[in-house]
C-alpha cells in the first residue's frame, strides 16, 4: 500500500510540475523531426508529426488526473447529499 501510494504521488508531481520543467511544447509540429527515437533531446522519441512524445504524454496525463479528481468530487458531493437525506 505504502509503494502505491508513493507511486501516485510522483506520478501526480510529474505530471502537475513535468510540463514546466521539461519545457518542450507538446503542440510543436516539426517535420523535420518526424518519428525519431528516444534520444537525449527526445527521451520518449517523436510522433508523426516531430511532436515530443514526453511532452505530450506529460500534458495527458495532468488533464486524465483533473478529470480523475473532479469525478471523485462530483460522487463525494452526490454520495454525501444523498447519505444525509
Amino acid at each position: 500500500m505504502t509503494l502505491a501510494i508513493a507511486l501516485l504521488g510522483v506520478i501526480g508531481l510529474a505530471v502537475l510540475v513535468g510540463p514546466w520543467l521539461y519545457g518542450a511544447s507538446p503542440t510543436a509540429i516539426d517535420f523535420g523531426r518526424a518519428l525519431q527515437g528516444p534520444s537525449v533531446a527526445h527521451p520518449l522519441g517523436t510522433n508523426d508529426l516531430g511532436q515530443d512524445q514526453l511532452a505530450r504524454l506529460l500534458v495527458g496525463g495532468r488533464v486524465s488526473l483533473a478529470v480523475g479528481v473532479a469525478a471523485m468530487a462530483v460522487a463525494i458531493s452526490l454520495g454525501l447529499t444523498i447519505g444525509a437525506i
